[in-house]
């Protein structure tokens, strides 16, 4: 079952209708997603990203805890809403969450490859056993995402499924090199080489974003002052002098 938890959409109930199979039933969240937001507010800042996925961080922690993994992370399921007058960050869309028992995964074939191509990872894709760290890498993603504005692989479902297995994702233009160097490590086509949890990365990407400020914040004590150039002196012109040349005519015989 989907635990209760502030930043986790809740789940009112869950069946198979014989007619229509199975179903799932939560409330009504008023609000809109990262991927509205994303596309109003363009790129975001690795300091800004971190706030907005620190409690998606939360909500995946309290789900892996319990053996459920949501499988279909992406921006268009991470909600913002209001609650009590504050806003509030909660993780929607449990239609295709699974729980897992030790570290095998009890699903059909047809099952483990549902999901959203553009954030799945290698082993969801082959119907590998997956663990949180398959959301991890959906998380990942989707940081990606906001950070540049495009997904880590694109174009038709053949071309996404060939990149996703076989290429690494292009750094990001003006993200520093350690923040692409965490993202890189996240979006690793061998989950035993991500982050062990999706609580390691935040930290990581936390750790490097503050030190991304800390370096800026240095630069700005340490930038040199612009010397005062004195005015320089009025141009000096000199007047060609004129000389004078007197010719001789001769006339020879």
């Amino acid at each position: 079952a989907v635990p209760r938890h502030a930043h986790v959409g809740a789940v009112l109930d869950h069946g198979v209708d014989p007619q229509k199979g199975p179903y799932l039933v939560t409330p009504y969240v008023e609000g809109w997603s990262f991927d509205e937001f994303r596309a109003r507010a363009g790129r975001i800042l690795p300091e800004s990203a971190m706030l907005l996925i620190r409690p998606v961080i939360e909500a995946l922690a309290a789900l892996h805890s319990v053996g459920v993994i949501h499988r279909d992370v992406k921006p268009a399921n991470l909600l913002f809403t209001e609650e009590a007058g504050e806003q509030v960050v909660k993780i929607a869309d449990f239609g295709i969450a699974f729980q897992v028992h030790s570290s095998m995964a009890r699903v059909t074939g047809q099952e483990v490859t549902a999901g959203t191509l553009h954030y799945m990872p290698p082993e969801q894709l082959n119907g590998e056993k997956i663990d949180g760290r398959a959301d991890q890498y959906a998380l990942a993603a989707s940081v990606y995402e906001m950070l540049s504005g495009n997904t880590p692989f694109s174009g038709n479902s053949i071309m996404l499924m060939k990149q996703i297995e076989e290429k690494k994702p292009e750094p990001i233009d003006k993200v520093p090199r350690l923040v692409n160097a965490i993202l890189r490590k996240a979006l690793s086509k061998n989950p035993k080489e991500r982050f062990p949890t999706c609580t390691a990365f935040c930290e990581s990407l936390k750790n490097a974003a503050a030190s991304v400020e800390e370096e800026k914040k240095e630069e700005v004590k340490l930038k040199p002052v612009k010397a005062i150039q004195p005015p320089l002196p009025a141009p000096v012109t000199y007047e060609p002098e004129i000389v004078k040349f007197q010719f001789h005519w001769y006339h020879y015989m």
